[in-house]
């Protein structure tokens, strides 16, 4: 019986490896606009896995979609061993026109450098469609707010909080903010800390 047992302890401690694991579950581009295919890529260890959609969609070919609207896509893992593993991951679909724009925030997490908080925001045309497009943009802040992307910049306020400025241009590439300090605020910790994050909204459409 004791080579029973010490067959039964090695069976017991290879569970954790054998059992399903999800490594990897992507869409790219994860934000599009209808009628742009998306590729679902996945990679997973200790079982079969099955892709599925909702709102139901079947694939183009292979791991394609061509969602037009917004899309859940669940990764299923029925194990070899174990409990079952699910993981879900969207595409979010834009139907945004130039008179009924839909809205896209771009959060940029700040450092402090000297009498501003600055920060940069890089939005892969791998995972935004190149296809979205700016209108406006604001922001709600009780400070200015210098924006720059694709070679354009202004300083929103509040006064004005928003801008055409950037009318024309990618959603996706790099976007850069620089903020300055308060009179109560400091980057070495002697006044009071500015915020790690500032928040501007992008007015969206869709073009051909």
């Amino acid at each position: 019986m004791l080579w029973l047992r010490g067959l039964l302890l090695i069976a017991l401690s290879g569970l954790p490896a054998c059992a399903a694991r999800i490594n990897e579950f992507t869409v790219r581009p994860h934000e599009v606009c209808g009628g742009t295919p998306v590729k679902v890529d996945w990679s997973v260890r200790g079982g079969s896995a099955k892709v599925t959609a909702r709102p139901q969609l079947s694939p183009q070919s292979g791991t394609t979609y061509i969602p037009t609207t917004t899309t859940q896509f669940i990764l299923s893992v029925e194990p070899y061993l174990g409990r079952p593993k699910l993981s879900e991951t969207e595409a979010t679909v834009y139907t945004g026109t130039a008179s009924q724009p839909e809205f896209s925030d771009i959060a940029f997490t700040t450092t402090c450098q000297g009498g501003r908080i600055v920060a940069t925001a890089e939005r892969s045309f791998a995972e935004w469609d190149p296809r979205l497009t700016v209108g406006s943009v604001e922001a709600e802040e009780d400070r200015d707010v210098t924006l720059s992307h694709e070679g354009r910049e202004v300083t929103l306020t509040a006064q004005q909080p928003s801008t055409q400025v950037f009318d024309g241009t990618k959603l996706a590439g790099t976007w850069s903010v620089a903020v300055p300090l308060l009179s109560t605020e400091s980057c070495d910790g002697t006044g009071e800390e500015p915020p790690d994050l500032i928040i501007v909204t992008a007015h969206v459409r869709c073009e051909n």
